[in-house]
Protein backbone atom coordinates (compact mmCIF):
# COMPACT_ATOMS: atom_id res chain seq x y z
CA UNK A 1 0.00 0.00 0.00
CA UNK A 2 1.33 3.45 -1.06
CA UNK A 3 2.31 5.83 1.25
CA UNK A 4 -0.53 8.30 0.00
CA UNK A 5 -3.28 5.61 -0.17
CA UNK A 6 -2.01 4.90 3.67
CA UNK A 7 -2.64 8.82 4.63
CA UNK A 8 -5.64 9.07 2.59
CA UNK A 9 -7.06 5.53 4.81
CA UNK A 10 -6.51 7.49 8.13
CA UNK A 11 -7.77 10.99 6.84
CA UNK A 12 -11.36 8.93 6.36
CA UNK A 13 -11.23 6.84 9.74
CA UNK A 14 -10.89 9.74 11.68
CA UNK A 15 -13.53 11.95 9.61
CA UNK A 16 -16.01 9.35 10.40
CA UNK A 17 -15.18 8.70 13.38
CA UNK A 18 -15.28 12.24 14.46
CA UNK A 19 -18.82 12.40 12.99
CA UNK A 20 -20.41 10.57 15.33
CA UNK A 21 -21.99 12.49 18.06
CA UNK A 22 -22.73 9.66 20.81
CA UNK A 23 -26.49 9.34 21.55
CA UNK A 24 -26.39 11.00 25.30
CA UNK A 25 -24.79 14.34 23.87
CA UNK A 26 -28.02 15.00 21.45
CA UNK A 27 -29.82 18.30 22.76
CA UNK A 28 -33.67 19.11 21.00
CA UNK A 29 -33.10 22.91 21.98
CA UNK A 30 -30.61 24.97 20.94
CA UNK A 31 -29.08 27.55 24.72
CA UNK A 32 -30.51 30.66 23.03
CA UNK A 33 -33.64 30.99 25.51
CA UNK A 34 -35.98 33.73 25.57
CA UNK A 35 -38.48 34.93 28.70
CA UNK A 36 -41.50 35.58 27.26
CA UNK A 37 -44.81 36.42 29.51
CA UNK A 38 -43.13 34.55 32.39
CA UNK A 39 -41.49 31.66 30.07
CA UNK A 40 -38.23 30.42 29.21
CA UNK A 41 -38.59 29.15 25.64
CA UNK A 42 -36.05 27.69 23.78
CA UNK A 43 -35.44 27.16 19.88
CA UNK A 44 -35.62 23.71 18.66
CA UNK A 45 -32.66 22.51 16.66
CA UNK A 46 -32.83 22.24 13.09
CA UNK A 47 -36.64 23.58 13.34
CA UNK A 48 -35.99 27.36 13.31
CA UNK A 49 -39.71 28.34 13.97
CA UNK A 50 -40.73 25.90 16.97
CA UNK A 51 -40.05 26.45 20.52
CA UNK A 52 -40.28 24.45 23.54
CA UNK A 53 -40.81 26.11 27.23
CA UNK A 54 -39.78 25.36 30.27
CA UNK A 55 -43.07 24.08 32.63
CA UNK A 56 -43.31 27.19 34.74
CA UNK A 57 -44.57 25.81 38.64
CA UNK A 58 -45.32 22.78 40.49
CA UNK A 59 -48.83 22.67 42.24
CA UNK A 60 -51.07 20.37 43.77
CA UNK A 61 -52.67 17.31 41.59
CA UNK A 62 -56.38 18.24 40.81
CA UNK A 63 -59.10 15.40 41.32
CA UNK A 64 -60.63 15.25 37.60
CA UNK A 65 -64.04 14.95 38.78
CA UNK A 66 -64.43 17.29 41.72
CA UNK A 67 -61.82 19.98 40.68
CA UNK A 68 -60.41 19.62 44.43
CA UNK A 69 -57.05 18.97 45.33
CA UNK A 70 -54.85 15.86 45.73
CA UNK A 71 -53.94 16.52 49.44
CA UNK A 72 -54.77 15.53 52.78
CA UNK A 73 -52.96 15.73 56.67
CA UNK A 74 -54.66 13.54 58.91
CA UNK A 75 -53.92 13.68 62.71
CA UNK A 76 -54.98 10.85 65.00
CA UNK A 77 -54.59 9.71 68.96
CA UNK A 78 -54.35 6.56 69.66
CA UNK A 79 -56.85 4.33 71.92
CA UNK A 80 -54.20 3.41 74.01
CA UNK A 81 -53.63 4.29 77.95
CA UNK A 82 -52.29 7.87 77.92
CA UNK A 83 -49.34 9.43 79.51
CA UNK A 84 -49.27 11.04 83.20
CA UNK A 85 -49.66 15.31 82.73
CA UNK A 86 -49.74 15.96 86.53
CA UNK A 87 -53.65 16.52 86.49
CA UNK A 88 -56.88 14.27 86.68
CA UNK A 89 -56.02 14.51 82.35
CA UNK A 90 -54.65 11.79 80.41
CA UNK A 91 -52.03 12.57 77.43
CA UNK A 92 -52.64 10.38 74.49
CA UNK A 93 -50.43 9.05 71.72
CA UNK A 94 -50.10 9.75 68.21
CA UNK A 95 -49.18 11.55 65.23
CA UNK A 96 -50.39 12.42 61.67
CA UNK A 97 -50.15 11.66 58.12
CA UNK A 98 -49.18 13.90 54.94
CA UNK A 99 -50.15 12.78 51.80
CA UNK A 100 -50.37 14.71 48.52
CA UNK A 101 -49.90 14.37 44.94
CA UNK A 102 -48.14 17.04 42.83
CA UNK A 103 -47.36 17.83 39.27
CA UNK A 104 -45.66 19.81 37.31
CA UNK A 105 -47.54 22.04 35.13
CA UNK A 106 -47.70 25.60 32.73
CA UNK A 107 -51.18 26.87 33.26
CA UNK A 108 -52.97 27.29 29.66
CA UNK A 109 -53.46 30.95 29.95
CA UNK A 110 -49.79 31.77 30.92
CA UNK A 111 -48.92 29.15 27.39
CA UNK A 112 -51.39 31.44 25.22
CA UNK A 113 -50.12 34.67 26.45
CA UNK A 114 -46.27 33.54 25.58
CA UNK A 115 -47.58 32.38 22.00
CA UNK A 116 -49.06 36.08 21.30
CA UNK A 117 -45.58 37.42 22.66
CA UNK A 118 -43.16 34.79 21.00
CA UNK A 119 -42.92 35.81 17.11
CA UNK A 120 -42.35 39.50 18.67
CA UNK A 121 -40.01 38.55 21.63
CA UNK A 122 -37.65 36.56 19.29
CA UNK A 123 -37.75 38.30 15.89
CA UNK A 124 -38.89 35.40 14.30
CA UNK A 125 -41.84 35.64 12.09
CA UNK A 126 -44.42 32.59 12.82
CA UNK A 127 -42.68 31.28 15.94
CA UNK A 128 -44.92 28.84 17.75
CA UNK A 129 -44.41 26.77 21.16
CA UNK A 130 -45.22 23.39 20.25
CA UNK A 131 -44.51 21.65 23.70
CA UNK A 132 -42.38 21.72 27.10
CA UNK A 133 -39.34 21.15 27.30
CA UNK A 134 -38.15 17.38 27.81
CA UNK A 135 -35.76 17.00 31.12
CA UNK A 136 -32.78 14.35 31.51
CA UNK A 137 -33.42 14.07 35.09
CA UNK A 138 -34.72 15.75 38.03
CA UNK A 139 -35.16 15.57 41.94
CA UNK A 140 -36.74 16.76 44.40
CA UNK A 141 -36.73 17.61 47.90
CA UNK A 142 -39.46 18.41 50.75
CA UNK A 143 -38.04 20.52 53.37
CA UNK A 144 -40.13 21.37 56.50
CA UNK A 145 -38.84 22.48 60.24
CA UNK A 146 -41.06 20.34 61.72
CA UNK A 147 -38.93 17.66 60.74
CA UNK A 148 -36.00 18.76 62.92
CA UNK A 149 -34.10 15.92 64.52
CA UNK A 150 -31.19 17.79 66.69
CA UNK A 151 -31.01 21.33 68.67
CA UNK A 152 -29.13 23.08 66.00
CA UNK A 153 -32.49 24.52 64.82
CA UNK A 154 -31.82 23.90 60.70
CA UNK A 155 -34.53 22.54 58.61
CA UNK A 156 -33.85 19.10 57.91
CA UNK A 157 -35.07 17.66 54.76
CA UNK A 158 -38.15 15.34 54.77
CA UNK A 159 -37.82 13.69 51.73
CA UNK A 160 -35.63 13.59 48.74
CA UNK A 161 -36.54 11.69 45.41
CA UNK A 162 -37.19 11.53 41.29
CA UNK A 163 -38.98 13.92 40.27
CA UNK A 164 -40.76 13.87 37.30
CA UNK A 165 -39.21 15.05 33.66
CA UNK A 166 -42.36 15.62 31.75
CA UNK A 167 -45.12 18.30 32.29
CA UNK A 168 -47.97 16.77 33.50
CA UNK A 169 -46.46 13.76 35.37
CA UNK A 170 -47.36 13.58 38.88
CA UNK A 171 -45.38 11.83 42.14
CA UNK A 172 -47.03 10.92 45.64
CA UNK A 173 -45.56 12.23 48.63
CA UNK A 174 -46.55 10.72 52.29
CA UNK A 175 -44.86 11.27 55.34
CA UNK A 176 -45.25 9.66 58.85
CA UNK A 177 -45.22 12.61 61.06
CA UNK A 178 -44.87 12.43 65.28
CA UNK A 179 -47.09 13.66 67.66
CA UNK A 180 -45.07 16.94 67.89
CA UNK A 181 -44.54 17.32 64.54
CA UNK A 182 -47.91 16.92 63.22
CA UNK A 183 -49.36 19.46 66.12
CA UNK A 184 -46.48 22.42 64.52
CA UNK A 185 -47.30 21.57 60.87
CA UNK A 186 -51.33 21.96 61.79
CA UNK A 187 -50.75 25.27 63.45
CA UNK A 188 -47.80 26.50 60.43
CA UNK A 189 -51.04 25.69 57.82
CA UNK A 190 -53.28 28.49 59.71
CA UNK A 191 -50.73 31.06 58.89
CA UNK A 192 -49.87 32.90 55.33
CA UNK A 193 -46.45 30.64 54.78
CA UNK A 194 -46.99 27.16 55.88
CA UNK A 195 -43.75 25.55 56.67
CA UNK A 196 -43.79 23.39 53.78
CA UNK A 197 -41.80 23.75 50.88
CA UNK A 198 -41.24 21.35 47.86
CA UNK A 199 -38.26 22.40 45.57
CA UNK A 200 -37.66 20.43 41.81
CA UNK A 201 -34.38 20.26 40.73
CA UNK A 202 -34.53 20.09 37.03
CA UNK A 203 -31.70 19.14 34.11
CA UNK A 204 -32.14 19.84 30.48
CA UNK A 205 -29.88 19.64 27.53
CA UNK A 206 -29.12 22.31 25.12
CA UNK A 207 -27.00 22.99 22.25
CA UNK A 208 -24.16 26.05 21.90
CA UNK A 209 -23.66 27.65 19.05
CA UNK A 210 -21.55 25.50 15.96
CA UNK A 211 -18.43 26.33 15.13
CA UNK A 212 -16.09 25.22 12.52
CA UNK A 213 -13.43 23.52 13.54
CA UNK A 214 -10.06 21.64 11.65
CA UNK A 215 -7.67 19.06 12.89
CA UNK A 216 -4.26 18.48 11.54
CA UNK A 217 -2.34 15.16 12.58
CA UNK A 218 1.59 14.81 11.60
CA UNK A 219 1.75 10.88 11.39
CA UNK A 220 5.19 11.18 10.81
CA UNK A 221 6.55 13.58 13.38
CA UNK A 222 4.38 11.36 15.50
CA UNK A 223 5.83 8.58 15.02
CA UNK A 224 9.47 9.54 15.10
CA UNK A 225 8.35 11.51 18.92
CA UNK A 226 9.97 10.07 21.69
CA UNK A 227 6.79 10.21 23.46
CA UNK A 228 5.48 7.17 21.42
CA UNK A 229 8.73 5.06 20.65
CA UNK A 230 7.82 1.96 22.70
CA UNK A 231 8.45 -1.49 23.07
CA UNK A 232 6.57 -3.99 21.65
CA UNK A 233 4.85 -5.29 24.77
CA UNK A 234 5.17 -1.99 26.18
CA UNK A 235 1.71 -0.71 28.27
CA UNK A 236 0.40 2.53 28.77
CA UNK A 237 -2.56 3.88 31.55
CA UNK A 238 -4.81 6.21 30.13
CA UNK A 239 -3.57 9.56 32.41
CA UNK A 240 -0.12 8.70 30.29
CA UNK A 241 -1.38 8.82 26.98
CA UNK A 242 -3.10 12.23 27.47
CA UNK A 243 -0.08 13.62 28.82
CA UNK A 244 1.96 12.75 25.88
CA UNK A 245 -1.46 14.15 23.65
CA UNK A 246 -1.21 16.80 25.54
CA UNK A 247 2.85 17.32 24.71
CA UNK A 248 2.37 16.63 21.04
CA UNK A 249 -0.53 19.46 20.79
CA UNK A 250 1.49 22.09 22.10
CA UNK A 251 4.72 20.85 19.76
CA UNK A 252 2.18 21.29 16.63
CA UNK A 253 2.18 17.79 16.23
CA UNK A 254 -1.45 17.95 16.71
CA UNK A 255 -3.35 20.79 15.99
CA UNK A 256 -6.75 21.74 16.35
CA UNK A 257 -7.98 25.33 14.63
CA UNK A 258 -11.37 26.61 15.33
CA UNK A 259 -13.63 29.41 14.11
CA UNK A 260 -16.46 31.23 15.78
CA UNK A 261 -17.03 32.74 19.15
CA UNK A 262 -15.16 29.33 21.20
CA UNK A 263 -11.67 28.36 21.50
CA UNK A 264 -10.86 24.71 21.25
CA UNK A 265 -13.41 23.43 24.06
CA UNK A 266 -12.36 20.25 26.58
CA UNK A 267 -15.13 18.42 24.62
CA UNK A 268 -14.02 19.05 21.47
CA UNK A 269 -10.43 17.82 22.45
CA UNK A 270 -11.66 14.99 23.82
CA UNK A 271 -13.43 14.01 21.22
CA UNK A 272 -10.47 14.36 19.24
CA UNK A 273 -7.41 12.21 21.30
CA UNK A 274 -10.49 9.77 21.61
CA UNK A 275 -10.57 8.98 17.62
CA UNK A 276 -6.63 9.65 17.60
CA UNK A 277 -6.43 6.90 20.81
CA UNK A 278 -8.69 4.55 18.36
CA UNK A 279 -6.65 4.82 15.51
CA UNK A 280 -3.21 4.45 17.69
CA UNK A 281 -4.37 1.80 20.07
CA UNK A 282 -6.26 -0.83 21.85
CA UNK A 283 -7.39 -1.98 25.06
CA UNK A 284 -4.70 -4.05 27.08
CA UNK A 285 -5.33 -7.39 28.49
CA UNK A 286 -5.27 -7.31 32.63
CA UNK A 287 -2.04 -7.74 34.32
CA UNK A 288 -1.94 -10.32 36.85
CA UNK A 289 1.70 -9.93 37.98
CA UNK A 290 2.41 -7.81 41.28
CA UNK A 291 5.24 -6.43 40.62
CA UNK A 292 4.13 -5.08 36.85
CA UNK A 293 1.12 -3.57 38.71
CA UNK A 294 2.76 -2.07 41.10
CA UNK A 295 5.13 -0.85 38.75
CA UNK A 296 2.06 1.35 36.78
CA UNK A 297 0.13 2.01 39.48
CA UNK A 298 3.31 4.09 40.54
CA UNK A 299 3.69 5.51 37.09
CA UNK A 300 -0.24 6.47 37.75
CA UNK A 301 1.12 8.92 40.63
CA UNK A 302 3.83 10.52 38.97
CA UNK A 303 1.84 11.77 35.98
CA UNK A 304 -0.74 13.14 38.05
CA UNK A 305 1.15 14.89 40.07
CA UNK A 306 3.17 16.41 37.00
CA UNK A 307 0.32 17.29 35.43
CA UNK A 308 -1.67 20.30 37.08
CA UNK A 309 -4.11 21.50 33.82
CA UNK A 310 -5.95 18.57 33.76
CA UNK A 311 -8.51 18.90 36.31
CA UNK A 312 -11.05 16.45 34.12
CA UNK A 313 -9.78 13.57 32.58
CA UNK A 314 -9.96 13.68 28.82
CA UNK A 315 -8.94 9.84 28.59
CA UNK A 316 -10.23 7.51 31.70
CA UNK A 317 -6.84 7.55 33.39
CA UNK A 318 -6.90 4.13 34.94
CA UNK A 319 -7.62 1.88 31.62
CA UNK A 320 -4.47 0.26 30.34
CA UNK A 321 -3.58 0.33 26.34
CA UNK A 322 -0.93 -0.93 24.11
CA UNK A 323 0.21 0.11 20.33
CA UNK A 324 -1.57 -1.08 17.73
CA UNK A 325 1.04 -3.25 15.17
CA UNK A 326 0.74 -0.58 12.08
CA UNK A 327 2.29 2.56 11.69
CA UNK A 328 0.49 5.85 9.98
CA UNK A 329 2.49 7.70 7.91
CA UNK A 330 1.85 11.39 6.54
CA UNK A 331 -0.47 14.26 7.49
CA UNK A 332 -4.04 13.99 8.25
CA UNK A 333 -6.69 17.03 7.89
CA UNK A 334 -9.97 17.24 8.35
CA UNK A 335 -12.96 19.72 9.42
CA UNK A 336 -16.18 19.25 11.60
CA UNK A 337 -18.51 20.87 12.66
CA UNK A 338 -19.06 21.24 16.48
CA UNK A 339 -21.52 21.70 19.17
CA UNK A 340 -20.92 21.37 23.10
CA UNK A 341 -24.27 19.70 24.83
CA UNK A 342 -24.83 22.38 28.16
CA UNK A 343 -26.53 20.87 30.81
CA UNK A 344 -28.97 23.36 32.58
CA UNK A 345 -30.34 23.08 35.80
CA UNK A 346 -33.33 25.36 37.19
CA UNK A 347 -35.47 24.82 40.19
CA UNK A 348 -38.99 25.12 41.15
CA UNK A 349 -40.33 25.45 44.23
CA UNK A 350 -43.66 24.83 45.78
CA UNK A 351 -45.58 26.22 49.13
CA UNK A 352 -48.76 25.20 50.40
CA UNK A 353 -50.17 29.04 50.64
CA UNK A 354 -53.65 29.36 51.39
CA UNK A 355 -54.65 25.47 51.68
CA UNK A 356 -55.88 25.85 54.96
CA UNK A 357 -57.55 29.04 54.85
CA UNK A 358 -59.74 27.48 51.54
CA UNK A 359 -59.72 24.00 52.53
CA UNK A 360 -59.37 24.08 56.48
CA UNK A 361 -63.08 22.86 56.93
CA UNK A 362 -63.30 20.31 54.92
CA UNK A 363 -62.88 16.60 56.35
CA UNK A 364 -61.71 15.10 53.00
CA UNK A 365 -58.36 17.74 53.60
CA UNK A 366 -58.28 18.02 56.88
CA UNK A 367 -59.32 15.46 59.16
CA UNK A 368 -58.56 14.99 63.32
CA UNK A 369 -59.36 11.23 64.46
CA UNK A 370 -59.25 8.96 66.88
CA UNK A 371 -58.18 5.53 66.74
CA UNK A 372 -60.93 3.66 68.60
CA UNK A 373 -61.90 1.03 65.98
CA UNK A 374 -63.68 -2.28 68.08
CA UNK A 375 -62.33 -4.17 65.09
CA UNK A 376 -58.86 -5.24 67.04
CA UNK A 377 -60.53 -5.19 70.44
CA UNK A 378 -60.46 -8.27 72.13
CA UNK A 379 -62.71 -9.11 75.69
CA UNK A 380 -61.25 -11.77 77.97
CA UNK A 381 -63.73 -13.10 80.77
CA UNK A 382 -62.15 -14.58 83.81
CA UNK A 383 -64.21 -18.29 84.97
CA UNK A 384 -62.85 -19.03 88.48
CA UNK A 385 -64.26 -22.38 90.22
CA UNK A 386 -65.64 -20.82 93.82
CA UNK A 387 -64.59 -22.16 96.85
CA UNK A 388 -67.01 -24.47 97.77
CA UNK A 389 -66.42 -25.70 94.66
CA UNK A 390 -62.96 -26.58 94.61
CA UNK A 391 -63.75 -28.17 97.99
CA UNK A 392 -65.92 -30.49 96.85
CA UNK A 393 -63.34 -31.78 94.02
CA UNK A 394 -62.18 -33.44 97.32
CA UNK A 395 -65.47 -35.04 97.69
CA UNK A 396 -67.62 -36.12 94.86
CA UNK A 397 -67.01 -33.92 92.13
CA UNK A 398 -65.23 -35.24 89.49
CA UNK A 399 -65.19 -32.25 86.80
CA UNK A 400 -66.86 -28.79 86.14
CA UNK A 401 -67.29 -27.99 82.11
CA UNK A 402 -68.07 -24.28 81.56
CA UNK A 403 -69.68 -23.15 78.56
CA UNK A 404 -69.34 -19.99 77.46
CA UNK A 405 -71.77 -18.26 74.34
CA UNK A 406 -71.32 -15.16 72.84
CA UNK A 407 -73.86 -14.22 69.91
CA UNK A 408 -72.54 -11.36 67.75
CA UNK A 409 -74.34 -8.45 65.62
CA UNK A 410 -72.94 -10.15 62.40
CA UNK A 411 -75.10 -12.92 63.31
CA UNK A 412 -71.69 -15.07 64.06
CA UNK A 413 -71.25 -17.12 67.58
CA UNK A 414 -68.15 -17.86 69.35
CA UNK A 415 -68.65 -20.76 71.67
CA UNK A 416 -65.85 -22.00 73.96
CA UNK A 417 -66.06 -24.95 76.34
CA UNK A 418 -63.97 -24.75 79.64
CA UNK A 419 -62.73 -27.82 81.39
CA UNK A 420 -61.88 -28.26 85.41
CA UNK A 421 -60.94 -31.96 85.99
CA UNK A 422 -59.11 -33.03 89.58
CA UNK A 423 -56.00 -33.17 88.49
CA UNK A 424 -56.07 -29.12 87.24
CA UNK A 425 -57.66 -28.29 90.55
CA UNK A 426 -55.07 -30.39 92.26
CA UNK A 427 -51.97 -28.23 90.52
CA UNK A 428 -54.07 -25.06 91.70
CA UNK A 429 -55.76 -24.27 88.18
CA UNK A 430 -58.85 -22.65 89.30
CA UNK A 431 -59.52 -20.14 86.81
CA UNK A 432 -59.96 -20.25 82.98
CA UNK A 433 -59.74 -17.66 80.35
CA UNK A 434 -63.19 -16.74 77.66
CA UNK A 435 -61.87 -14.50 74.92
CA UNK A 436 -64.16 -12.99 71.74
CA UNK A 437 -63.63 -10.34 69.69
CA UNK A 438 -65.79 -7.89 67.84
CA UNK A 439 -67.93 -9.06 64.79
CA UNK A 440 -70.30 -6.17 63.47
CA UNK A 441 -71.29 -5.88 67.06
CA UNK A 442 -72.26 -2.17 66.30
CA UNK A 443 -76.28 -1.94 66.40
CA UNK A 444 -76.41 -2.53 70.62
CA UNK A 445 -73.44 -0.48 71.33
CA UNK A 446 -70.41 -1.30 73.84
CA UNK A 447 -72.97 -2.70 76.41
CA UNK A 448 -74.26 -4.94 73.79
CA UNK A 449 -70.92 -6.43 73.35
CA UNK A 450 -70.16 -7.30 76.65
CA UNK A 451 -73.31 -9.46 76.85
CA UNK A 452 -72.38 -12.94 77.30
CA UNK A 453 -74.39 -16.00 78.76
CA UNK A 454 -72.98 -19.31 80.20
CA UNK A 455 -73.79 -22.58 81.27
CA UNK A 456 -72.37 -24.82 83.81
CA UNK A 457 -72.43 -28.63 84.14
CA UNK A 458 -70.59 -31.02 87.33
CA UNK A 459 -69.73 -34.34 86.85
CA UNK A 460 -70.49 -35.76 90.55
CA UNK A 461 -70.26 -39.30 91.94
CA UNK A 462 -74.02 -39.12 91.84
CA UNK A 463 -74.30 -37.93 88.56
CA UNK A 464 -74.49 -34.68 86.68
CA UNK A 465 -75.74 -31.00 87.80
CA UNK A 466 -76.59 -28.62 84.88
CA UNK A 467 -77.26 -24.78 85.23
CA UNK A 468 -79.78 -22.73 82.46
CA UNK A 469 -78.11 -20.59 80.05
CA UNK A 470 -77.33 -17.37 82.17
CA UNK A 471 -76.52 -13.97 80.79
CA UNK A 472 -73.70 -11.51 82.03
CA UNK A 473 -71.64 -8.97 81.61
CA UNK A 474 -69.02 -9.27 84.06
CA UNK A 475 -65.63 -9.53 83.35
CA UNK A 476 -65.26 -12.06 86.43
CA UNK A 477 -67.74 -15.12 86.99
CA UNK A 478 -67.22 -17.08 89.97
CA UNK A 479 -68.71 -20.77 89.09
CA UNK A 480 -71.04 -21.83 91.82
CA UNK A 481 -72.24 -25.77 91.57
CA UNK A 482 -75.67 -25.79 90.19
CA UNK A 483 -78.93 -26.70 92.55
CA UNK A 484 -80.01 -29.72 91.80
CA UNK A 485 -82.95 -30.10 89.01
CA UNK A 486 -86.32 -31.08 91.05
Amino acid sequence: MSRLLRACLAVFAIAVALAQVPAHAQATVKDEGVRVAGLWCYPVAGRPTQYRYLPSRVSLAKDAKTGKPAFSFLRYATDAAGRETGTDVLRADGGGILHFLVELETPPAQRRRAQAKLAKATGVKGAELVGPVSFAEGSYTLVSSVARRGDDGQPQALATGRAPVMEGQRIALSFDLSQTQAALLARSFETAAPDLSLVFDLAFDTQSPAYQATVHVDWDRLEKSSHFELRADAVLFGVEIERRFEALRTRGVIRIETAGESAASEALVARVYDRVLSLLFEPAPPEDEPKAKADLLSRIGRFVKATTDLDVPLIPPRLRYKRKGSQLEGTASFSLEHRTVLRRRVQIAFGAGDLHARYGGDPDHFRRVTLADPLNDRRRIAFELSPELVAGFEADVRHVVVLARKRHGSGRETLRELVFDRAAVARGETSLPFTYGWHDDGPGGQAAWWQFEFRVQVGTDGGRLQSPWLPTDEAFVRIERPDPQV
